[in-house]
């Protein structure tokens, strides 16, 4: 498995793949500067409805402060040391936590600083929201699967790679390389056809089958048709179909990362095809994994529900 990571329009385009099939696909663009960051700020109003409070981490930038965890109470105009956890979106404020997650070593030194800094200090610099990428591949155990290559365009992402895995893993930076062609690396992992494929409505599957996508605000709604599959007398062909499906959509909505709630209409097959398919669902999803297999409904739709860890990959590629 080859990891990559190179720019890509205005951000930072990180791929994984192996055996020339994408694993795993992120777009990291400005908005994510910052986060992980912890700043010395100052409470700027309190909202006591919400029960939350607007923190000023620089000036002229504040940051919107959930009060129901803290364990002491604060007042207008107090200083503090806050982690921005989440970034700003379109006119909404970024969030931050008084409480700061970082390594005990780390987070000792960090606020020991907060005594003597002066407002508005960086307390603690995260680095690149992008070298977040490497977090599936660092620090596991020698059973984990580990990259063969990590290859990086440009010597500005080279450094910050670099000096992320001199924390994390050491022996990880000797995989990498820093990638100096004329031609792009994107275009030698194709990246727009990748790309291209993973905002389609339409995916189809080696059997001639297809799913139809659709990402709506309450839900991601999924459809599966037989579309161009040639129909035979095959034992459990509908049911082998749905379990290719099944793959696929799961590949996809990783891929995509859809979250939420997700709704499968695989195609309709026997009662006990319909417990086996369930039943395999089930046991691929759920155990620690982001993917959750919640039911089937009467109308024998599948309900699935996923964990939101960042953004989907339309609205990344919104921001570029």
């Amino acid at each position: 498995m080859n990891v990559y990571l190179m720019h890509y329009k205005s951000g930072i385009l990180c791929m994984a793949m192996e055996d020339s099939v994408l694993t795993d696909l992120k777009i990291y663009s400005g908005s994510d500067e910052g986060l992980r960051n912890v700043y010395l700020g100052r409470i700027s109003s309190i909202i006591k409805n919400l029960d939350a409070a607007f923190v000023d981490i620089a000036p002229g930038v504040k940051a919107f402060l959930s009060l129901k965890n803290l364990k002491n109470p604060v007042k207008q105009g107090q200083e503090i040391a806050v982690q921005l956890i989440k970034p700003a979106v379109k006119s909404k404020d970024p969030v931050c936590s008084a409480e700061i997650r970082l390594p005990a070593k780390i987070k000792k030194e960090v606020m020991e600083k907060a005594r003597t800094r002066t407002l508005y200090s960086v307390l603690y610099s995260a680095g690149p929201e992008y070298t977040m990428f490497l977090k599936e591949y660092v620090g596991k155990d020698a059973s984990a699967v580990k990259p063969d290559k990590i290859i990086v365009e440009g010597q500005d992402i080279f450094e910050a790679v670099d000096a992320y895995l001199d924390e994390k893993d050491k022996e990880l930076r000797e995989l990498i390389s820093l990638y100096n062609d004329e031609f792009p690396l994107c275009k030698v992992v194709k990246a727009e056809s990748l790309i291209k494929e993973l905002t389609q409505r339409t995916v189809w599957l080696k059997s001639g089958a297809n799913i139809v996508i659709e990402c709506t605000e309450a839900m991601t709604v999924v459809d599966v048709n037989t579309a161009k599959a040639v129909n035979c007398k095959e034992e459990d062909y509908i049911y082998n179909i749905n379990l290719e499906a099944f793959d696929e959509i799961k590949r996809q909505i990783e891929l995509r990362n859809i979250s939420g709630m997700i709704i499968v209409d695989f195609i309709n097959d026997s009662e006990e095809n319909g417990k086996r398919l369930c039943e395999h669902i089930a046991s691929k999803t759920g155990e620690n994994k982001d993917l959750n297999f919640i039911d089937m409904t009467g109308l024998g739709l599948i309900e699935l529900t996923r964990t939101k860890k960042s953004r989907p990959l339309y609205d990344m590629l919104k921001n570029l």
